[in-house]
C-alpha cells in the first residue's frame, strides 16, 4: 500500500486523511423516527435507509471545525454516509473516535450535537461533534496538513490515475486502508475497492478526481449474491463555517 501510494504521489493525502478519519457510532437501540416515516413500498436504492440495526456503526471524516466566538468553543464537523447518520435525533446520538487505529493508541471522542446539512438522493449527511478542549489545537493542525496537501493535489492534475482509496472502519473495528481500481461510468464514482459493513461513511480518495469535492463510501452493488462493485456518495458541499 505505501509502495502505491507513493508511486501515485499522494502518500502524504493518505496519511493526512487518516489523522481526520472516524469510526462512528450511532448509539440508539431503535432506529429514529425519520427512518420509520419512509414509505413502505421504496426504490431499491433507499431500502438501506430502512433496514437497519440499532446501533449500528460506520465511518466518517472531519472536514470543517467551527469556533464559536461568544463562547470561544469549538465544534468539527464530520461528513458520513446518510444511511449511517440519518437526520438530527441520530446525530444528536452519535459517537466518534478519532484515532481509533490499534491497541496502544490513543483515542479521542468527540460526541455529537446536531446536524448540520444531509442529501437522501445523493447518501450523505454533515453533523457536528463536541471536541475535548485540550485536543482542539492537535485537531485543528492535522486539518490545516490536510488541507494544504488536499490543495497541491488539486493543483497537479492528476487525471490518469485511475485508483480509488477508501479509509474506513470496516465491523466498527481499526481503521483500515484499502486501494482499487476505478470502473468507468457516467453516473457516480464506482469502483472495486475492497469494502464491507462498518466501512460505510468512510473517505473515499478518487485519485485523478480529487479536485471535484468530497465523497465518502455509500455502498456496494451485487448480482446474484456477487458484488460487481463498491460506490461513493454524491458530491458533498463543505460550507466553511470559520476557525
Amino acid at each position: 500500500m505505501k509502495k502505491q501510494c507513493q508511486k501515485m504521489n499522494i502518500l502524504e493525502l493518505v496519511n493526512n486523511s487518516i489523522q481526520l478519519s472516524v469510526r462512528v457510532e450511532v448509539r440508539l437501540t431503535e432506529p429514529s423516527q425519520g427512518r420509520n416515516q419512509l414509505q413502505e413500498s421504496v426504490p431499491e436504492m433507499y431500502s438501506k435507509f430502512k433496514n437497519v440495526v440499532m446501533p449500528h456503526t460506520g465511518s466518517g471524516i472531519i472536514k470543517d471545525i467551527y469556533t464559536n466566538e461568544s463562547s470561544s468553543e469549538s465544534q468539527v464537523e464530520v461528513c458520513t454516509a446518510m444511511h449511517v447518520v440519518f437526520n438530527d435525533e441520530e446525530a444528536k446520538n452519535t459517537k466518534c473516535s478519532l484515532y481509533f487505529d490499534g491497541e496502544g493508541y490513543r483515542t479521542v471522542i468527540l460526541t455529537g450535537t446536531n446536524e448540520s446539512g444531509s442529501n437522501i438522493n445523493s447518501d450523505w449527511c454533515k453533523f457536528l461533534c463536541k471536541v475535548d478542549s485540550q485536543k482542539i489545537d492537535e485537531i485543528k493542525e492535522n486539518f490545516k496538513k490536510f488541507e494544504t496537501e488536499l490543495g497541491n493535489k488539486k493543483r497537479k492534475k492528476m487525471n490518469r490515475k485511475r485508483k480509488v482509496i477508501l479509509i474506513s472502519h470496516p465491523h466498527g473495528g481499526y481503521k483500515y486502508i484499502s486501494i482499487g481500481d476505478q470502473i468507468i461510468e457516467k453516473d457516480g464514482i464506482r469502483y472495486d475497492t475492497p469494502s464491507c459493513k462498518g466501512c460505510s461513511g468512510g473517505y473515499i480518495i478518487p485519485v485523478g478526481y480529487i479536485d471535484k469535492g468530497t465523497y465518502v463510501h455509500s455502498g456496494s452493488s451485487y448480482e446474484n449474491g456477487k458484488r460487481k462493485y463498491g460506490y461513493a456518495s454524491g458530491l458533498i458541499p463543505v460550507v466553511k463555517h470559520g476557525q
